[in-house]
């Protein structure tokens, strides 16, 4: 979910660069208050809001995901909200997994200022989790048409063909996702899946064992290797693998539970910092990393934290 950051970042600076034009007529279908008409037009920021647009632009790059609905309240309550404001709080929704939100925001943006759909592709993948495969298709054909480079737009294509069971269009589109971007391990997994589907069970195999090689904690990958080593008679690699993906499935639930801990307002650096160590432990070091910024975006001054975050600075970033 993570790629899109400098992207957004980029193309807010662009569009502050281009100036504030009026946005344009469209006018997505739905009551909720972040749907505008063609007369009711989003007033443009004035400089503390905007100071306030470019706090939420630094929570959502730094990863803080929830301090973006709260930096952003007051500019939300608007009637409407500027496209700019629903744009970042939109990310931040879809980051959290609030995905009908994320979608509704995201929709109202666009229609207001058409200028976003180049870096839209989040657009895509709320519908797509969904289940509203239909919309996400032409979400993702846009974001493509504004953005022919768009590489992470081609694996969302790939996904909806996948969904929508029409596997040519699948293959094409991963295809061009990995030849834009080698390194996009989504797009290997679903790559994956479709050979299996297609009973190319070795090629398969040989797909997600490169994304277990680069991804060690990637529970997804690990339980389609064992399923694959199954089939292939391969029972003993088979089980291992699955050990591994349970053991994984465990780790996960005691950093979620943590998680919720500290969520729920009884917040402590050493919630985090437990969280960085059972994300280390399952060889995770990237989602330590974001644990350890989260609690240093609460909690600054704990030292704890602060040897972490030094500590994973020094260590190789994984994919």
């Amino acid at each position: 979910m993570l790629h899109h950051t400098r992207q957004l970042i980029a193309l807010t600076l662009l569009l502050a660069a281009c100036g504030r034009d009026h946005p344009g007529d469209g006018e997505p279908s739905g009551t909720d208050p972040v749907h505008t008409t063609a007369s009711a037009v989003a007033a443009e920021l004035d400089d503390a809001e905007q100071a306030t647009l470019d706090a939420a632009r630094r929570a959502l790059a730094e990863e803080h995901f929830e301090a973006v609905e709260t930096i952003l309240a007051e500019l939300l309550a608007r009637t409407p909200p500027h496209p700019e404001v629903l744009f970042f709080a939109g990310y931040a929704d879809y980051e959290r997994r609030l995905f009908e939100r994320a979608a509704r925001r995201l929709t109202a943006a666009v229609a207001q200022r058409p200028e976003l759909r180049a870096e839209s592709a989040g657009l895509g993948f709320a519908l797509h989790h969904l289940g509203r495969y239909d919309e996400a298709h032409q979400a993702f054909e846009a974001a493509l048409e504004a953005d022919p480079d768009a590489y992470r737009v081609h694996y969302g294509l790939g996904l909806v063909a996948l969904s929508r069971g029409d596997p040519e269009a699948a293959r094409r589109h991963l295809d061009e996702a990995l030849r834009r971007d080698p390194d996009l391990l989504e797009a290997r997994l679903e790559q994956a899946r479709l050979l299996e589907r297609e009973d190319a069970l070795d090629e398969a195999l040989a797909a997600v064992t490169e994304v277990v090689e680069r991804s060690p904690a990637h529970e997804e990958a690990l339980y389609l290797q064992g399923r694959l080593l199954l089939q292939l008679g391969r029972s003993e690699q088979a089980e291992a693998v699955l050990a591994r993906q349970a053991e994984l499935a465990a780790v996960r639930e005691q950093i979620a539970a943590l998680d919720a801990l500290a969520a729920s307002g009884d917040d402590d650096p050493d919630l985090h910092a437990g969280m960085a160590a059972l994300l280390l432990r399952i060889g995770d070091p990237n989602e330590a990393r974001r644990a350890v910024r989260r609690g240093l975006h609460r909690f600054p001054d704990d030292l704890i934290l602060q040897a972490l975050a030094a500590d994973l600075a020094e260590s190789p970033q994984g994919d």
